[in-house]
């Protein structure tokens, strides 16, 4: 064999080696290169810790499996009913009675309510901003095989103006109410849900206590 011919192979040789030390360096790499980018991945965006908010605590996005439409709703709900009471104590009509659970212990007692201040001659009127939704908690999600319930609670402010019997002026009241909604959804297919007010409690603003309904 001639000398260059020894020299060409030789390289030859180096250079297969170098290319089999290179492969089974890359290939013994591969794995500490993925896990550096997993732990980067990681520590960029780390998985939320639990909330520790109770679900009675005020509403948010991240501890409540109700949707932010359906809180809406339920403030509808509550707004529409207390903007509805003039109304009906003026007329001893009760449209409003829908949004409560027909045949209720809250539905009658709101029907006498209304019906007692009609005959005391109560006039009642709500001003413009008169209804102010403090806040909407969730309270629980209730799951079986036929339905699907979610409960929440608004808390709402009223400024009422009410003129009583022999009075000229209209007197300015301001009441605080907790409204308790219930929405309930019968299959998953159901877009809008079935949505009743189940119960109405007086709330102080300042202590947060809740109490028995007493009318002025």
């Amino acid at each position: 064999m001639k000398g260059p011919d020894i020299i060409m192979e030789k390289n030859i040789l180096f250079a297969a080696c170098l290319l089999i030390l290179f492969c089974i360096s890359g290939c013994n790499g591969m794995p500490n290169i993925k896990k550096a980018t997993v732990q980067s991945s990681i520590i960029c965006s780390p998985t939320p810790e639990p909330s520790n908010i109770s679900k009675t605590e005020s509403y948010s996005l991240n501890n409540t499996p109700m949707y932010i439409d359906q809180l809406g709703d339920a403030t509808e709900i509550v707004q529409n009913y207390i903007e509805g009471l003039p109304y009906a104590i003026e007329n001893n009509d009760f449209p409003i009675g829908h949004s409560l659970p027909s045949s209720s212990k809250l539905y009658y007692s709101q029907k006498k309510m209304i019906s007692d201040a009609y005959k005391k001659g109560i006039k009642e009127k709500i001003p413009k901003f008169g209804v102010d939704i403090k806040e909407v908690r969730y309270v629980k999600e209730i799951i079986n095989s036929t339905k699907r319930r979610y409960i929440c609670d608004v808390y709402a402010s009223e400024k009422v103006e009410i003129k009583y019997p022999g009075g000229e002026d209209y007197q300015t009241v301001e009441r605080n109410w907790v409204y308790t909604v219930e929405l309930i959804y019968y299959d998953y297919d159901q877009i809008e849900p079935d949505m009743k007010i189940v119960d109405i409690e007086k709330w102080d603003a300042n202590t947060q206590k809740r109490g028995t309904i007493i009318y002025p």
